[in-house]
């Protein structure tokens, strides 16, 4: 079981080598196109494959409950929901690695550190690099992590320890040298899906998106991967869904200043711009697969997500 210690005392110094770079429908909806399905179940003209979570078709008209939990996995398992660490999340770093950071695990690309103790205090973690690792398997991680103006940085200062006491036993790396303290080099940033914040779509479907996960009414599908730059995420939809629990969708997500009409990036956009959503994939068998599929087509936000239109969400204070 975790350990989630309070304090921690390191002793006998060793060279620290730097972190970073080195490796590598939601609308409570399981809807097979637009964010337009949603928890509120009004009729959406959008996602015409799948169901809403009430039951009722994606598309106006259509007939409720026929999809249910079609091609979930027989034995379901899907990240938590609530976590003790306090950076749980998806994020990428400063060279566009992917990482995941729950209770259990923090991977980093392909890489795996089960995590065996954890100071939320002091901002550590102990890990037991997996035996499937490229790199250093079996041995032991500690990882560290701070804030500076908003901003998280982690760095992995131990890597190869032959025991998670080894592990822990190095002097600190020095949070206050972000350019250098991490073993002679720099800590890496690491920044979450750029949508975080609460969200009502034009059905009344409310959506509150956090580093770990986009909820949508009832339905929660676990963030593992995203870009800011392009405008997607792979989730994993969690096994409490009423609708294909357990496997995986791909929502994509458009910016359009001044309103709809026309494609636009999904990052730096200005004050006034909206954001409109597509769950372009919903009962994928994999995380790869969700990745693979094409993306939604933002240039045609009346159609461009899978023959329906785009949902648009409205941040709420």
């Amino acid at each position: 079981m975790k350990a989630f210690a309070s304090q921690v005392c390191f002793g006998v110094c060793v060279l620290l080598v730097g972190c970073g770079g080195d490796d590598d429908a939601p609308g409570s909806t399981a809807s097979g196109g637009a964010g337009g399905t949603n928890s509120s179940g009004g009729s959406s003209g959008a996602g015409g494959s799948a169901p809403t979570a009430n039951g009722g078709s994606a598309t106006n008209g259509g007939s409720g409950g026929d999809a249910g939990a079609a091609g979930a996995p027989t034995e379901c398992e899907s990240p938590p929901i609530e976590n003790e660490i306090d950076i749980a999340g998806a994020f990428r770093d400063h060279y566009d690695g992917a990482h995941r950071i729950d209770d259990e695990v923090w991977q980093m690309g392909s890489s795996i550190f089960d995590l065996i103790e954890v100071s939320n205090e002091e901002g550590w973690a102990i890990a037991e690099n997996s035996a499937d690792n490229e790199f250093f398997p079996a041995s032991f991680s500690r990882f560290e992590w701070t804030r500076e103006g908003g901003q998280l940085y982690y760095c992995q200062s131990v890597f190869a320890a032959s025991t998670a006491a080894e592990a822990g036993d190095p002097p600190r790396a020095d949070a206050d040298d972000l350019a250098e303290g991490c073993g002679g080099f720099a800590w890496s940033s690491l920044t979450p899906i750029e949508l975080i914040g609460s969200y009502e779509d034009d059905f009344g479907g409310a959506h509150t998106i956090t580093s770990s996960a986009w909820q949508s009414g009832s339905s929660s599908f676990h963030l593992l991967e995203f870009s800011n730059g392009e405008g997607w995420a792979i989730t994993q939809n969690d096994c409490a869904n009423a609708y294909f629990p357990g496997l995986y969708s791909r929502f994509d997500w458009v910016a359009v200043e001044g309103g709809q009409g026309g494609a636009a990036g999904a990052g730096g956009a200005g004050a006034d711009a909206a954001t409109y959503y597509c769950q372009t994939g919903y009962n994928l068998d994999s995380a790869e697969a969700a990745l693979e599929l094409e993306p939604a087509d933002s240039a045609d936000l009346t159609e461009g997500c899978n023959g329906f239109p785009w949902s648009k969400i409205t941040a709420q204070d």
